[in-house]
């Protein structure tokens, strides 16, 4: 019985396509996992520094707490290969990035970097502290670059508009507010009742969030159209 033998010349040409492929783009079948891709920016978020933004010590350790805790969760994302390089998908959200930049020169994009997330949940978001993330799962709910555009201009808007500081910055004022302390200092000392006070305090706590939450999306929708 004669066995079937790949005939030499078919390995040579499977290999000359192979390394043209190659070539031509490096991405084109796997995009390089976040470590290797973005080591000088995992370096770069190791290093950071915490400013001091507060001369009281309380609300400056309240601050680095956060601010501590919203630069591991950036982090986390690149050790753990949760953003892709992608080639296509990355390339068109820098480009999109480059024209309203080109048209809006009184804002500064010098602090602004965009990447690729690998969640398949149709979001983005913006950290505040320039870093934007698009998750994979949303290039499938939008039909072309002017979609794109407008989800992109509505986080430059946040990092424009400071709205992750502010929202950090009204938290420690509420959380070290006289009201708020002495509120919790009655609670600790109350024999009975103690739950329903404390949720009663964290639910305004959470409203006032949510309305300033609700307002600050509605000034970033304002913002991304007149960008766009």
């Amino acid at each position: 019985m004669r066995k079937n033998k790949t005939p030499w010349w078919a390995f040579g040409i499977l290999l000359t396509i192979t390394f043209t492929a190659s070539a031509q783009d490096p991405y084109s079948y796997f995009s390089p996992l976040s470590k290797t891709a973005y080591a000088a920016k995992i370096t770069e978020l190791k290093a950071r520094k915490i400013p001091t933004v507060y001369q009281d010590k309380k609300e400056q350790q309240s601050y680095a707490g956060i601010i501590k805790e919203r630069n591991d969760a950036i982090l986390e994302d690149f050790e753990n290969n949760r953003v892709i390089a992608d080639s296509l998908l990355l390339n068109k959200s820098k480009a999109i990035i480059q024209r309203i930049k080109a048209s809006n020169s009184s804002y500064n994009f010098d602090s602004i970097s965009i990447y690729i997330n690998r969640s398949a949940v149709p979001n983005a978001s913006c950290y505040g502290e320039g870093t934007l993330f698009i998750n994979l799962g949303l290039f499938l709910w939008v039909d072309n670059d002017d979609e794109l555009a407008l989800i992109v201009a509505h986080e430059l808007s946040h990092q424009f508009l400071a709205h992750q500081e502010s929202k950090i910055k009204k938290n420690i004022a509420l959380l070290s507010s006289e009201e708020f302390t002495s509120e919790m200092k009655a609670i600790k000392k109350s024999s009975t009742g103690k739950y329903e006070r404390f949720k009663k305090l964290m639910k305004e706590m959470v409203t006032q969030n949510g309305t300033h939450s609700r307002y600050k999306e509605s000034e970033a929708d304002s913002l991304g159209v007149v960008l766009i």
